[in-house]
């Protein structure tokens, strides 16, 4: 349906879409139904580098005449006919080659994807991303391909793979990373995991009960007691007793596993 109200069919639908946005702003339009419903398992997220000076652009940026020509020579590839019809519509099918050494390799991390699928927990928010790793793994290969295709047929090679593969693994931590600290099913999960980035903060010198107390004033007293004996049971943090300097008593202090 078109926003005017009109309804249609499309044959083949496809949307391409390039899209910024801050970590914040991302998180707020990200759900963990959205997740589970498979939508982000459809979208390439890339985490930009923060500390990075920017470079102002002076000039307009112009593709050069050898780029122009490949693209005009892409855009004019016509598929064949195949004889096979949806609907009303005859089907053109342009299929792509591989090489040996690409298609071992395309085995090899299909089977490394579909193992990773097998020992996640069926309750892992990241499930539906990881069940289509080797999906987008396809895609990108076939677009790497056909970007360095010149004047000939496309022809998937071992180099389009290994393409593929790292920036599949770079958005599927990319990805792990968003949702793991800052896409949460309930508020409770989410001050669960405000409280363990504080304390991850610290490193090994950890943080005492009451300085986190003094962060953590948008919990109360009950709930915060909750997520640190949750997180203690979970063995994502410990406890430790010491004297601070100039003093008798003794502090609690939590320190994380990771650290």
């Amino acid at each position: 349906m078109t926003a005017e109200g009109h309804k249609g069919r499309c044959v083949r639908p496809n949307v391409n879409l390039l899209c910024s946005t801050t970590p914040v702003g991302f998180c707020q339009g990200v759900s963990t139904e959205a997740i589970e419903k498979g939508l982000m398992g459809r979208f390439l997220v890339f985490k930009g580098e923060y500390g990075s000076p920017a470079r102002r652009i002076e000039k307009p940026v112009h593709l050069d005449p050898k780029t122009i020509a490949q693209l005009d020579y892409v855009a004019g590839v016509q598929a064949p006919k195949s004889g096979k019809f949806i609907g009303d519509f005859e089907q053109e099918i342009f299929e792509v080659g591989k090489t040996e050494d690409a298609n071992k390799v395309l085995d090899e991390k299909f089977k490394e994807f579909d193992t990773l699928r097998q020992e996640t927990d069926v309750l892992d928010k990241m499930l539906p991303i990881i069940s289509r790793l080797y999906q987008q793994l396809l895609k990108l290969s076939l677009i790497h391909a056909i970007s360095n295709m010149g004047y000939k047929d496309p022809v998937i090679n071992k180099k389009d793979v290994d393409f593929a593969y790292k920036l599949i693994l770079y958005f599927y931590h990319t990805m792990k990373d968003l949702a793991e600290n800052n896409i949460f099913r309930n508020k409770t999960e989410e001050d669960t995991a405000k409280v363990l980035n504080i304390i991850n903060s610290k490193g090994k010198k950890g943080i005492t009960k009451r300085a986190l107390s003094g962060i953590t004033r948008f919990l109360r007293a009950r709930e915060r007691n909750e997520i640190l004996k949750d997180l203690l049971d979970n063995n994502f943090i410990y406890l430790a007793f010491e004297t601070e300097t100039g003093k008798r008593s003794r502090a609690q202090i939590y320190r994380s596993i990771s650290c």
